[in-house]
């Protein structure tokens, strides 16, 4: 992901973001259409939760100029979406630590970039808002223009929220295609070296090793 974004050379090929390279692109400019939310942030920094989501509007400012209005609003409607607002003076390091995961998700969502790259998302979270978090990124990726890159090690909340899957063995093999076709149980026991096997009852199926 750090390649993906710009954050590292790529050893080798090219990354290029609207058919451009990556590298032709302006950081500002490159900003407003990528963005990436990272697996671990520092949190010590003494920022509130308002102003930790004001951060992903900096690539919308013209020199040192400061917050506007709607970026004050951009912020507030993210907070609100992540059912943060009650937070928006807190310090980050009061904060839980999947409250802080959704801080620094509140960043991205402000950003608001047509393309998301997620490190793990749902690290730290518990359940309910694992899925909350998950149903809030599908929601973004579903208006025109905008996807998702995804690393999730939550077998069953991948496929119940990603349309496509790219599987790495580690040693330079990949797979990569619609989710049902590719992460199959017998593919995902051979990608994770253990046996995955697919339950059902009346509610559905979930993926399970063994």
């Amino acid at each position: 992901m750090h390649c993906l974004i710009g954050l590292r050379p790529a050893e080798a090929g090219e990354v290029r973001l609207d058919e451009r390279p990556l590298t032709q692109w302006p950081p500002g400019e490159r900003a407003r259409r990528m963005g990436l939310s990272f697996q671990e942030e520092a949190t010590d920094f003494p920022a509130t939760v308002l102003e930790t989501a004001l951060m992903g509007r900096h690539p919308y400012r013209n020199g040192w100029s400061g917050e506007t209005r709607g970026d004050l609003r951009k912020a507030l409607v993210v907070l609100r979406e992540l059912e943060l607002a009650a937070f928006a003076r807190r310090p980050l390091p009061t904060l839980s630590g999947g409250e802080r995961r959704r801080a620094q998700l509140a960043t991205l969502f402000a950003q608001d970039p047509p393309v998301c790259l997620l490190d793990d998302p749902v690290n730290h979270l518990d359940l309910r808002n694992g899925v909350r978090i998950l149903d809030a990124v599908a929601r973004r990726a579903r208006r025109p223009g905008h996807c998702n890159l995804i690393v999730l090690h939550d077998l069953n909340l991948a496929r119940r929220f990603c349309s496509h899957a790219l599987l790495l063995y580690g040693n330079g093999e990949w797979r990569a295609g619609v989710f049902p076709e590719i992460a199959s149980p017998a593919a995902l026991s051979d990608l994770y070296g253990c046996d995955i096997r697919e339950i059902r009852d009346q509610h559905g199926s979930a993926l399970v090793a063994s």
